[in-house]
């Protein structure tokens, strides 16, 4: 060999070297996948469900990745977009439609330390973040934070709205502040990977306000009668249930629980309370744990909260149901005032 191509032999050495390696890395990786099928548990994670126990909700490969396919999609996210994720990776709302979703579309990832406003705000400024996710608590504290000290963050323009119920009030005010024209409203749980509904791209924002979208492709959504198990008519609320890929495989080690909660025929008992509109949105009225019966009649508290909510000075309102003689239950609104406004008790 040549002095002058020592270099050049040098590093086609280390070239084989690489491509031994590559192929016994590649064997390896070979062997793992097939070992491997859709089907098989891709995570299991915690959740209490419809009680207070907490529960390891076990998850497929299929079902986590296709909701992050189908999610990319749906809110049209693209290797353009940078996606600010504050949501924590060891929820499912964070690790599918956040984690997972940024992936299946190969947008830019900025993963956020901490929840804290100031550093969420900071990466949407710093980083031009175009997608943020998040529950409805965090958007309150970033609305909070914007109005003590506005900003421009115009470059967010979309992002997923879910964990927890939202006013129609609530969404526009949120939507308006920040300034997201996509701001899309989805319903879902641990147990359904998580996601169910989604509201369509170009849907209204008066409808955005109100309703949570309409089911995720491949999967069956229905209402169904708390009383009867019938399903319910068009307008008339009760059970939301699912049966479809994004079914848990079931609770870990808890195969009881797992049966209570998926029935014979594959169908996922959510114990969330909705209906369905002609055009298939779902309208979500609440916790079927939370239901007040009062003298035989089912009453939704959300339904009563929306009403309340309209009243001047009311901040909060939180409706429960109270043990009561006769009636069974009846009717408490517990309302925070807004900040200066007086309360007459008489």
């Amino acid at each position: 060999v040549a002095p002058d191509c020592g270099a050049d032999v040098i590093n086609l050495f280390d070239d084989f070297i690489g491509m031994i390696q590559d192929v016994k890395v590649s064997e390896e990786l070979n062997k793992v996948k097939a070992g491997v099928a859709p089907d098989d548990t891709f995570t299991i994670l915690f959740t209490s469900g419809t009680t207070s126990l907490a529960k390891g909700v076990m998850v497929s490969h299929n079902s986590m990745i296709k909701v992050a396919i189908d999610a990319a999609k749906i809110m049209h996210w693209d290797n353009t977009d940078v996606n600010c994720l504050a949501l924590p990776l060891f929820h499912c709302f964070g690790l599918s439609t956040g984690f997972l979703a940024s992936i299946a579309c190969g947008s830019e990832l900025v993963i956020s330390k901490t929840t804290r406003t100031e550093e969420i705000l900071g990466h949407i400024l710093n980083r031009g973040c175009t997608i943020l996710n998040g529950v409805p608590t965090m958007y309150f504290a970033l609305v909070r934070n914007l109005k003590n000290n506005p900003r421009n963050i115009s470059t967010l323009r979309t992002g997923i709205i879910a964990g927890a119920a939202v006013s129609y009030d609530d969404y526009k005010m949120i939507s308006e502040v920040m300034g997201i024209k996509k701001l899309q409203m989805s319903y879902g749980q641990t147990e359904s990977s998580p996601s169910i509904t989604f509201s369509d791209y170009d849907d209204e924002p008066e409808l955005k306000a109100k309703s949570v979208g309409k089911a995720i492709p491949d999967i069956e959504l229905a209402i169904f009668d708390i009383n009867t198990g019938d399903r319910c008519p068009v307008g008339i609320p009760g059970e939301i249930r699912i049966r479809g890929y994004n079914v848990m495989k079931g609770y870990y080690k808890l195969p009881e629980e797992t049966s209570k909660t998926i029935d014979k025929d594959g169908w996922l008992h959510t114990g969330d309370l909705g209906r369905l509109d002609t055009e298939g949105n779902l309208y979500f009225e609440g916790r079927l744990k939370e239901l007040i019966i009062r003298g035989g009649e089912n009453i939704s508290p959300v339904e009563i909260e929306e009403y309340i909510r309209h009243f001047q000075n009311v901040a909060q309102v939180k409706v429960v149901g109270v043990p009561a003689a006769f009636i069974q239950e009846k009717v408490v609104a517990c309302i925070i005032p807004e900040e200066g406004c007086e309360v007459d008790t008489k």
